[in-house]
């Protein structure tokens, strides 16, 4: 997994979302609860 970006993993419907809720964590925010689809 550690091939690829994170974001490869992500379903397409999802990135964005995604994404806003990594830089979120990044910056020391918590999350409670977040669903996204992803491809393992």
């Amino acid at each position: 997994m550690t091939s690829y970006p994170w974001t490869d993993y992500v379903h397409a419907g999802n990135i964005s979302e995604s994404v806003l809720e990594a830089d979120s964590l990044f910056f020391g925010n918590k999350t409670i609860k977040f669903d996204a689809i992803a491809f393992w």
